[in-house]
């Protein structure tokens, strides 16, 4: 028993140790940006994923994006919806190029948020209009249904 009530406070194994790499290692971002991404994605903070790859150099910027859309594959549950959120807002950031993935994108959000009982939420909606690319046509749901 007292072995227990002095580790009570120390924390289990990270996902690093488990997997023996970080998430962010194969989209070649350090491992507390993946993690910081990751986390702020599933707990539905669409504002502080934005800042956070706002931080991000042009070159790390792409790879946030493919970091997240691989965590909406992943998650489950709820988490997986708030992550398909995160996802669709940082789409709509004009200094992320989604050429060569945006395919990928949505054949992977479509069938999330085609599942998805809830409405697109008005922070997501929100950013998607404020910094939507002048060529591009705003998301909905609506083709992506058809599609499916």
């Amino acid at each position: 028993m007292a072995y227990l009530e002095k580790t009570r406070n120390v924390p289990g194994p990270a996902s690093d140790l488990i997997f023996m790499e970080t998430s962010g290692s194969v989209f070649g971002l350090p491992a507390t940006v993946a993690e910081t991404l990751e986390q702020q994605a599933q707990n539905a903070e669409v504002d502080e994923v934005l800042a956070s790859i706002s931080g991000l150099s042009a070159d790390e910027r792409p790879a946030a994006l493919a970091l997240l859309t691989q965590e909406a594959r992943d998650a489950i549950g709820l988490e997986e919806e708030n992550v398909a959120y995160a996802v669709l807002a940082v789409c709509g950031d004009a200094s992320i190029s989604l050429n060569g993935t945006a395919n990928t994108v949505v054949e992977t959000l479509a069938p999330i948020l085609a599942n998805s009982p809830h409405a697109l939420p008005d922070e997501v909606l929100g950013h998607a209009r404020s910094h939507s690319q002048p060529h591009c046509q705003p998301i909905t749901l609506g083709p992506v249904r058809r599609i499916m």
